[in-house]
């Protein structure tokens, strides 16, 4: 049976801002935003839909997020969660620890990644083995779900291909503006699950494939036979630096703040 499990949250905090530059000055300027809050809400008010509000901040230490804190209201039940993140001495990311007992350790060889995900609610850790390009960008990943990722020659993500024993099919594709996205390099992902007659489950994932330069601005999702089956279009207001400080897609909306820009 084919499947294909879909996670697309925007989690990235460097990105380039082009002004024009004299003949001399061949190096562009470069303007860099630190995000510092995200607030979320995906517009359900009907007592059939679950209702999905939140806010994301970011702390900083020497320049890299050392800290997301959130608070998430779903359906009027309020949960708060913190996640700390450490590095490697190259900048990388290799741990994401929350406050309940959701753990990601992250670990590089030169052209692969391996992402091991322990959760209280889980009895094995989930092992996923992501193969990089050499300008290491995800190109498949393996693991309980299977894929493979195009790009196009602005670095975009352009196509998420789903595997079964191999075989491939188009499970989505991506439009982008040319503006920054502020979480290029915060490749944290929150994501949650009501199981039937429980409290609500919430945890920090890995978010690599995520990391674009841009803001997706149209997403199409393919079923197992490669029809659509839906579409997302997405409408962002950006600052004097084209940064995005609002957007909505459907009855979802989005603001966004910073601390920093430099």
């Amino acid at each position: 049976m084919k499947r294909s499990i879909y996670y697309f949250s925007i989690f990235t905090v460097f990105c380039l801002l082009f002004i024009d530059c004299s003949e001399e000055d061949t190096e562009p300027n470069i303007v860099n935003c630190r995000i510092r809050n995200y607030e979320y809400d995906n517009g359900f008010t009907s007592p059939n839909s679950v209702s999905d509000t939140r806010s994301v901040s970011y702390n900083y230490s020497n320049g890299l997020v050392s800290s997301i804190d959130l608070n998430i209201n779903l359906s009027g039940k309020a949960y708060n969660l913190s996640a700390q993140l450490e590095y490697d001495d190259q900048n990388r990311i290799v741990s994401i620890k929350a406050d309940d007992e959701n753990y990601v350790g992250i670990t590089y060889d030169s052209l692969s990644i391996e992402v091991q995900t322990t959760r209280s609610q889980l009895s094995n850790p989930i092992i996923d083995q992501y193969t990089l390009n050499d300008k290491g960008q995800i190109i498949k990943r393996g693991g309980y779900v299977s894929e493979r990722y195009e790009y196009n020659d602005e670095d975009q993500l352009v196509r998420i291909y789903s595997l079964d024993n191999d075989e491939e099919y188009l499970a989505s594709e991506f439009q982008y503006d040319n503006k920054p996205n502020p979480f290029e390099r915060i490749p944290v992902e929150i994501n949650w699950a009501i199981p039937a007659g429980e409290d609500a489950q919430i945890w920090f994932d890995f978010a690599f494939k995520n990391m674009g330069p841009n803001n997706i601005l149209k997403a199409d999702y393919f079923n197992s036979n490669g029809d659509l089956s839906n579409t997302n279009e997405y409408a962002f207001n950006y600052d004097s630096n084209d940064y995005p400080i609002s957007s909505t897609t459907g009855l979802s909306s989005s603001n966004y703040s910073y601390d920093s820009c430099n």
